[in-house]
């Protein structure tokens, strides 16, 4: 991804204030800011999971309707 640091700042300040994300420094090394998700954006990770399984479940079972042969001629 090209992103510039000002898109980046961007970002990283909306989901900071969200509670997404929370910023952490590593080794006192004050020049490198690390984030890391918090409990509210795990939770919603989780979430996303499951919703998106479930999209691909039903969409599974809609093509299971159709031959072999129907879906081949949908491909074309």
């Amino acid at each position: 991804m090209d992103l510039t640091k000002a898109s980046i700042t961007k970002i990283t300040t909306t989901l900071l204030k969200d509670g997404f994300i929370e910023r952490i420094r590593l080794n006192d090394n004050k020049k490198e800011i690390h984030f890391r998700l918090t409990a509210k954006a795990l939770e919603l990770y989780v979430l996303h999971g499951k919703l998106h399984k479930q999209e691909q479940d039903r969409y599974f079972r809609f093509l299971e309707r159709y031959t072999s042969e129907e879906l081949s001629f949908i491909k074309t």
